[in-house]
């Protein structure tokens, strides 16, 4: 079985919370430099950086998920996780008819720019990203779903962007893959704390890094699975078959 130590909620400079620090050649280059070798590119609702960094990921060692981090209609955040851009491609025109229509006031929010595998600018997105999308927690998780993808309720334990404020808890039967806690609730011991309301579910830790500091000292999940497909993710997460996750890991 084969370990690999995963970051799987990072963000870029598409969303506008980023600094412009996180370009997908910047996020690779880092991974690979510091024994990270499985990471998500999850921009709020887009997921456009992700393909350039994929591609990067395959010259230097590092197997890269496109993903997204969805705010639903209820205002929680799901990191919706794949293993092709093809299933990514398919959400992604779920979730473009399902924009609000708010258009980005960079000057208040931040720019929110695609790029490509050299960092040279492509174009702005002018839809506003740090909004929710017309879609449930129940629709967005089904969507993934059917595509082969897992979702995971993100940051459980903040106060906002959290499933667990707006649902009081996390359901059981809403089918998600497992819950996150931040890194600020595992420095605080709150893992314990949030255990009976996560539904059960396995827990994983992720930088949500905005910058890089945050990429490099946030936590990671060591996965002992044999290769990195969500289908041998899932397994993990159920400790089956030998394979395995253990949260809460530091560079």
């Amino acid at each position: 079985m084969f370990k690999w130590v995963a970051d799987l909620h990072i963000h870029t400079l598409l969303s506008p919370c980023a600094a412009v620090e996180m370009t997908p050649r910047h996020i690779v280059r880092q991974a690979a430099a510091n024994g990270v070798n499985l990471i998500a590119i999850t921009d709020h609702n887009v997921c456009a950086n992700a393909l350039p960094a994929v591609r990067l990921g395959q010259e230097h060692g590092v197997a890269v998920w496109p993903g997204m981090e969805v705010e639903t209609r209820e205002g929680g955040h799901i990191v919706a996780l794949f293993d092709s851009l093809k299933k990514t491609l398919a959400f992604q025109e779920l979730l473009d008819k399902n924009m609000n229509g708010l258009q980005n006031r960079p000057e208040k929010f931040g720019g929110q720019f695609v790029v490509d595998e050299n960092d040279e600018f492509v174009r702005e997105e002018e839809r506003m990203l740090l909004s929710a999308v017309n879609l449930t927690a129940g629709a967005v998780v089904a969507g993934v779903g059917r595509l082969g993808g897992v979702c995971v309720a993100a940051h459980i334990d903040r106060p906002s962007y959290s499933l667990l404020t707006y649902f009081g808890f996390v359901p059981a039967d809403l089918g998600l893959a497992a819950v996150e806690l931040s890194g600020a609730g595992l420095r605080a011991g709150r893992k314990q704390k949030y255990a009976p309301l996560a539904g059960g579910l396995p827990c994983v830790t992720n930088s949500d890094a905005h910058v890089m500091d945050d990429f490099l000292s946030g936590p990671k999940n060591h996965i002992y699975m044999e290769a990195p497909v969500i289908g041998e993710f899932k397994l993990a997460l159920a400790a089956a078959g030998g394979r395995s996750l253990e949260a809460g890991k530091f560079l």
